[in-house]
């Protein structure tokens, strides 16, 4: 392995993460969707993983889903807060 490849890979890694919760906040996804791609993700980092640049292309589109999915997973939890705390005003 060459030296630095695996921090670039956590890297490029990092940045779909983020690169995703981007995308899931401008659209918003259907986690079957979600799914799909992380599984497009696993299945190129198993079947290709002599090819280290589609292994990188896997790892990315992996986590750029994981991303997604956390992001709405805090929305929903958020929505779920603000939800509560109005109908808790409108009681009183």
């Amino acid at each position: 392995m060459n030296e630095g490849a695996a921090s670039k890979i956590f890297l490029f890694s990092c940045l779909s993460f983020v690169g995703g919760v981007g995308a899931s906040s401008l659209v918003t996804p259907r986690q079957t969707a979600l799914l799909a791609f992380f599984i497009l993700g696993i299945f190129l980092i198993s079947f290709f993983w002599k090819n280290k640049k589609v292994v990188l292309v896997g790892f990315c589109v992996a986590s750029a889903a994981l991303g997604a999915f956390r992001f709405q997973w805090v929305q929903a939890d958020v929505l779920a807060k603000e939800f509560s705390v109005e109908n808790e005003k409108e009681e009183t």
